[in-house]
């Protein structure tokens, strides 16, 4: 299927790579079995040394409080999303000594409105408008694991490279995704490519063709 496609140098590795991202994004998204997917560590990438400042409760959860509440100094790169939430393994100090609870706007509300003393030892997180928000934390960098949409951004990131940097060619890229899922990829792959290399081919006699 792929030799008509390949002979054409217009179909360059790197939209091959990024269709292949992007098939293989929408498979992880619709994957029920979310524990499952956390069992394969391969296709978990950790964002290391994740900056953050401190907001107020009323940006967190609308709420006017004067308990502090941190969130990540920038809006986080995509994270792949299924129907049982965002595929995020650990959040966690940068010793790795202590993990954080995911939990829910909602929930940290309650907490701050009740004064829920039982939570007060418990670090938890929720993400919100692209950003994760923190509650009873007081550390200035967190570590994420999570299987991101892009993971060579979460490379760039984690080496300080500006994400605008000519990176290595896109062959010579890893790509991770479950054994189980392969043969859909690649059987999807493979058509969206013939479907675009036939576009092309129109495209093309279509030029060439000044009266029509």
């Amino acid at each position: 299927m792929n030799k008509e496609v390949n002979a054409d140098s217009r179909i360059t590795d790197r939209l091959i790579y990024n269709e292949a991202a992007s098939i293989k994004n929408v498979l992880l998204k619709n994957e029920e079995n979310k524990s499952r997917l956390f069992r394969m560590n391969t296709i978990f990438k950790t964002f290391i040394k994740v900056p953050l400042i401190e907001t107020d409760t009323i940006e967190a959860c609308g709420i006017d409080s004067d308990c502090v509440i941190k969130r990540t100094k920038d809006k986080l790169p995509g994270i792949v999303e299924t129907a049982g939430g965002f595929l995020i393994r650990n959040v966690f100090s940068l010793d790795s000594s202590q993990s954080l609870i995911t939990t829910t706007e909602l929930s940290v509300s309650r907490k701050i409105t009740i004064g829920d003393k039982h939570a007060q030892n418990e670090g938890m997180y929720f993400i919100k408008n692209g950003y994760m928000y923190f509650y009873n934390i007081n550390w200035d960098y967190v570590t994420i694991e999570a299987v991101w949409e892009d993971p060579d951004q979460i490379d760039n990131l984690n080496l300080c490279e500006p994400l605008d940097v000519p990176c290595r060619p896109a062959y010579e890229r890893s790509f991770s995704i479950p054994s189980y899922l392969e043969k859909s990829l690649k059987d999807l792959l493979n058509e969206s490519l013939l479907r675009y290399y036939h576009r092309l081919r129109e495209d093309t006699q279509i030029d060439k063709r000044p009266n029509q």
